[in-house]
């Protein structure tokens, strides 16, 4: 069960930076006794899995690069990544 505060939710800046920002967060409320374990694990998780998408995005951004220019119809470059569809 966690702890209830008087903290106002804000809305995530999604970014890297807006991540860790989130984590860090989350490890200071663990340390103030605000939050429990088994919420700071599923925010452990989501950021994990955000994490694993961006690094197949960018793999795949490399990969396209080193074809650009070489017979690869089926495959155009990509939409810059973001974080959110916001």
């Amino acid at each position: 069960m966690t702890t209830k505060t008087n903290e106002t939710l804000q809305p995530m800046e999604r970014t890297t930076a807006g991540l860790r920002d989130v984590l860090f967060d989350e490890i200071d409320r663990m340390r103030a006794g605000t939050t429990n374990a088994t919420n700071a694990n599923a925010i452990s998780r989501l950021a994990a899995e955000v994490n694993n998408t961006l690094q197949l995005e960018v793999q795949m951004n490399k990969f396209l690069m080193d074809m650009k220019g070489k017979q690869i119809e089926a495959l155009a470059m990509p939409a810059p990544i973001a974080l959110s569809a916001r």
